[in-house]
């Protein structure tokens, strides 16, 4: 859905600063002015989506890699469990229950062994627990290909969000009186920094001031 979002994402945003472009030309027309100045404050809302949405593919892409090695471990531990069961079956009956206990497509016990118990039982052990093992070193593999192609698809669409967001902040406000989204923040931003270095300003001031203070009360007087 993610992906489908932000391939889509330049087209969408092609088309709304055609549309403000030619509001822009033509201010003669009223329709094509109204429907500019909705667009813009929709492309408010469209970029906070965006930008919204990068917090929401890491949580749901490490929910994902979670929810697979879960589930894997789980049916890795339930081959393990039922091959510990399929060494302690003392009769046929209890071999065939713990040879369900498998998690896998399997082929049907045949209704009579043909050859001793202990050694169909031996061998059926040794089987699943090779399969088991073989299994596990491929979730590993895979999981750690895996993990890297998440990695890139989630890096490479954090950049193509970044730029959405950026995009559509840049034509987005509430009206055509007010600034843009993206110059709104960058005003934010920089009365923030304005602020803090003017707090700052402010007591190196001060700490210059009372050292200055002291060295004039440390000076012996005539």
């Amino acid at each position: 859905m993610i992906g489908f979002l932000v391939s889509r994402g330049i087209t969408l945003l092609t088309g709304v600063l055609l549309v403000a472009a030619a509001a822009v030309l033509n201010p003669q027309s009223k329709p094509l002015t109204n429907r500019a100045e909705l667009l813009r404050r929709l492309a408010s809302w469209v970029a906070l989506g965006y930008l919204l949405l990068i917090p929401v593919q890491m949580y749901s892409g490490a929910k994902l890699l979670q929810t697979r090695t879960q589930q894997s471990t789980q049916l890795i531990g339930q081959a393990s469990r039922a091959v510990e069961a399929i060494r302690n079956a003392n009769t046929p009956a209890e071999l065939r229950r713990a040879y369900a206990q498998v998690p896998s497509d399997k082929a049907p016990l045949p209704e009579s062994f043909p050859q001793p118990f202990p050694v169909i039982r031996e061998r059926l052990a040794e089987a699943i627990s090779a399969n088991t093992k073989r299994a596990e070193y491929e979730f590993s593999y895979n999981m750690s290909s895996v993990c890297q192609r998440s990695l890139g698809l989630a890096f490479g669409n954090t950049l193509r969000m970044l730029i959405l967001f950026l995009g559509f902040a840049a034509i987005g406000r509430r009206s055509p009186y007010h600034a843009t989204l993206l110059q709104s923040l960058m005003v934010r931003r920089q009365g923030r920094v304005g602020k803090g270095h003017l707090q700052g300003r402010r007591h190196f001031d001060g700490v210059i001031d009372k050292e200055w203070i002291e060295i004039e009360n440390d000076q012996p007087r005539s």
